[in-house]
């Protein structure tokens, strides 16, 4: 059976102002969305399958009222997915996630910054042979962004690792967070107003 990203827009009493379905005749699963900068809205998922072992990340980008502006696919002949997308303030995006299809092994942490069309600008490999992942992304500064995910962790001994990067994805700094060897994970990071 196919599957598509579906998506729910509702007043503030939870009343149906629209309903979309994205997708193909395929396998398309959604992640999350936000609302962009000139009104309309990002929607990030899958598309393809982990089941069969190729599946690349969706980027379906709408009007304000869910219709299809475009759409890109990113990734390789393997598993690659995404966690969490950002805008800039140039309208640009930033999506983190993790491949299968590129770096060190097993999986590694994936960065990509597109233009505010979708075309790559650039796309970033980090890890090593263990399971490697980027979680959450932000920008906090014109040149900055950060990266929540885990770095050189397996499922047993996994720390929360914090990534800053600057305009080309070149790490800054990396902070690992966790105690001992037990596993340690977080869901999302956000920038406060202090920076």
């Amino acid at each position: 059976n196919a599957h598509n990203v579906y998506v729910v827009k509702t007043d503030v009493d939870g009343n149906l102002l629209w309903a979309k379905a994205y997708g193909t005749n395929g396998h398309e699963e959604g992640v999350c969305g936000i609302q962009t900068r000139d009104g309309g809205y990002i929607f990030l998922g899958l598309f393809g399958s982990s089941l069969i072992g190729d599946c690349d990340i969706y980027l379906i980008k709408t009007d304000d009222i869910g219709n299809v502006v475009w759409s890109k696919t990113y990734g390789g002949a393997a598993i690659d997915y995404a966690l969490d997308i950002s805008q800039n303030i140039n309208g640009e995006y930033l999506i983190a996630g993790s491949t299968n299809s590129f770096g060190a092994g097993n999986y590694d942490a994936y960065i990509l910054r597109t233009d505010s069309v979708g075309a790559i600008i650039w796309s970033k490999v980090f890890g090593d042979s263990l399971f490697d992942y980027a979680q959450s992304i932000s920008q906090v500064a014109l040149s900055e962004f950060v990266i929540k995910g885990g770095y050189g962790t397996n499922h047993s001994t996994a720390n929360i690792c914090l990534f800053n990067a600057d305009s080309t994805g070149n790490v800054v700094w990396a902070k690992t967070y966790g105690h001992g060897g037990a596993n340690t994970n977080g869901s999302s990071m956000k920038p406060t107003s202090d920076g």
